[in-house]
């Protein structure tokens, strides 16, 4: 599993993922990077409503989430293409802005495609302590 990950066996996982994306197709969007009818890589888009303001009703925006290349094919443009459909597919549904949480190693990638720093979002990790507590 990616990133040493544990927990579920792969079957436990796969039935359970399959409940997950059936209940959020309608703001879930899966992309998906094929080699041979082998796919060697993946990206979501989810989409989500932020709150109307008078001269905006719908103001959604997006999230890229989970972008991941399988080793052997990394290296030869799958993630970028993968992350150019997402955006085409946010632009053309009309979304304000996309997110997201590179890794050290795929940040210079996004970069290259027009992401950039913000100084205007904050993160807590609410898993990890709190200066209040």
């Amino acid at each position: 599993m990616e990133r040493r990950e544990y927990g579920l066996s792969e079957a436990e996982f796969e039935a359970a993922f399959v409940t997950w994306w059936a209940d959020r197709q309608d703001d879930h969007i899966a992309f998906v990077a094929e080699r041979d009818e082998q796919a060697v890589g993946m990206a979501w888009l989810a989409v989500f409503d932020r709150m109307p303001q008078p001269r905006s009703l719908d103001r959604r925006a997006g999230n890229v989430q989970s972008v991941f290349v399988l080793d052997e094919h990394r290296n030869q443009g799958t993630g970028r293409a993968l992350v150019e459909a997402v955006v085409a597919e946010a632009r053309h549904l009309g979304l304000g802005y996309l997110i997201l949480h590179p890794s050290r190693r795929a940040y210079p990638l996004y970069v290259r495609i027009g992401f950039a720093a913000t100084d205007q979002i904050l993160h807590m990790d609410l898993a990890g302590s709190h200066p209040l507590e």
